[in-house]
Formats: structure tokens, C-alpha cells, sequence
């Protein structure tokens, strides 16, 4: 394994040189959301990010409505991101994409967060969430985070916090996101990327930062989502896929190049800044 994770950093490097589930939306009716609504959904998201930001879960929690499954993903989410090295961390509605359901607001959200020591820049994120009425008038909360339909639509691409309930295991210079099925063997996994780091660091010729994040999950949808969208291929047939996550869909900038790297136990996702 520690072979196969080191081929794979280096193929990363050497390209560097050149929620959870929620019920699909209705369709929802084309309206120009009222600037208030704008401004009151972009205020559920300055207090989801500021309690993301300060770990206060309790100010999080009072941003969510909606059913016990939800706000149980929801916490998994919380705790994700508490255990992550965020350097940064800023959510933004994009006022052009709001959308009116019933009444409800279905809006594409801007999620813009940055790894310290893994990513070299803000990484942004697009997803649709769904805003319901509270009970005082003029405020909203979220209860959904996710429209499986647009990302499909948009190539949307899980970050691994995201897409369900992690652990986060760390060792020097490795960063490693888990799942209850497979962080038994955190301890070999961060030991093997270790050895992979101090094996590539002789055969890179320019400095880097010599650190990495490792995504093993048992599932091996991300690799499935990955093969489609990088190579034109099957992730079903595939070991491994490089790919280069730039600052933002139509950005020239990379901010870390991952590779999605399968093994009989579990897909891992190494990361590495430029």
C-alpha cells in the first residue's frame, strides 16, 4: 500500500507543476426572491458559518429546523468541520439563484473554506439549500443542504464532510477523514501516507509543503463520482484518479491536487497543496 500511495503523490505533484440525505426538492417556481428575503437568508448563513467558525453548537443548531434525521446529519457535519484545521470559513447566498417552493426558498449557497497547511487558497463549494419560514416573521432556517438533481446538473463534486458522518485522525503532516467502518485502520493509513510523503519528497525536485489529507471511506462512491468527471471513465474499474480542486469551478488557480486511490479495504483521497 505505501508504494501505491506513493506513486500516486507523485503523479499528484508532478500534475501540480504544469449531507447528507435529504428528499430531492419539487420543482420549484422561477421568482425574484424580495431583497429582504435575500438579506434575511444571507443572515442564517452568517450565524451557520460564525457557528462553525467559534464551534458553538447551540447557535448552529438554531439555524436548522425540519426532521430529528436531518438535524442528527446536521451535528455529524458540526463535528466534521470542528475537527478540520480551518484557516477560513464564509458562507454566501448567490442572490440570482433563489428560488420559491411553496413556502419555501430553495438557494444555490456559496461555500467558500480553507484547509491551513493542506490548501494553498479558499476552496469554494457550490450546493442548493432550502430555507423554511421560522416562527418569527421575516426569519428562515435551513432544512435541507443538498438537491442531488442540481449537483448532477452542475458536476458538483462531495467534499468528504459533506457527503456523511467522518472521524478526523491526524499525525504530522497528514490529515486523515475516517468513517465508522474504516477508522479502525487510521493508525496504518496515516503511517503509510508518512512513508509516502518522505518517499516522494526524494523524487519531487521543488519544495512543498510535504503534508497530506487522507480520505478512506469504505463506500467507494467518491471514486464513482471522481472517474466520470476526470477521466471519461468507470470508477468501478479504476485504483486511482488525480485530479487538480482549483479555488473555484471557473478559476485557473489550483488549490491542492487530491487522488482518489482505491484499495480492497477502503478509498482513500490524498490531498496536496501546490
Amino acid at each position: 500500500m505505501a508504494a501505491a500511495v506513493a506513486v500516486m503523490l507523485l503523479v499528484a505533484q508532478a500534475s501540480a507543476c504544469s449531507v447528507f440525505g435529504d428528499d430531492d426538492p419539487p420543482a420549484p417556481t422561477p421568482s425574484a426572491a424580495p431583497q429582504p428575503v435575500v438579506m434575511a437568508l444571507q443572515q442564517v448563513l452568517d450565524r451557520r458559518a460564525q457557528a462553525l467558525r467559534r464551534d458553538d453548537l447551540g447557535r448552529f443548531e438554531r439555524t436548522l429546523a425540519g426532521p430529528a434525521s436531518f438535524r442528527r446529519d446536521q451535528r455529524a457535519y458540526f463535528d466534521a468541520v470542528g475537527a478540520l484545521p480551518v484557516e477560513g470559513l464564509r458562507m454566501k447566498v448567490l442572490p440570482a439563484e433563489v428560488v420559491l417552493s411553496d413556502d419555501s426558498y430553495w438557494a444555490v449557497v456559496e461555500v467558500r473554506m480553507q484547509l491551513r497547511g493542506y490548501d494553498t487558497a479558499p476552496v469554494v463549494v457550490r450546493d442548493r439549500y432550502r430555507f423554511t419560514p421560522g416562527r418569527r416573521a421575516g426569519s428562515y432556517r435551513i432544512t435541507s443542504t443538498t438537491d442531488a438533481a442540481w449537483e448532477q446538473r452542475n458536476d458538483v463534486l462531495p467534499e468528504p464532510w459533506d457527503a456523511g458522518p467522518v472521524q478526523i485522525r491526524r499525525a504530522p503532516g497528514v490529515l486523515g477523514v475516517f468513517d465508522d467502518a474504516t477508522v479502525g485502520s487510521a493508525a496504518r493509513v496515516l503511517a503509510t501516507a508518512r512513508r509516502a510523503i518522505d518517499d516522494v519528497a526524494l523524487q519531487v525536485p521543488y519544495d512543498w509543503t510535504r503534508s497530506v489529507v487522507v480520505y478512506a471511506v469504505q463506500d467507494p462512491a467518491l471514486l464513482s463520482a471522481v472517474a466520470p468527471a476526470h477521466t471519461g471513465g468507470d470508477g468501478g474499474v479504476l485504483d486511482a484518479v488525480a485530479f487538480e480542486v482549483p479555488t473555484d469551478v471557473d478559476s485557473r488557480r489550483v488549490a491542492s491536487t487530491r487522488v482518489v486511490l482505491r484499495s480492497e479495504e477502503h478509498t482513500s483521497e490524498l490531498q496536496s497543496p501546490m
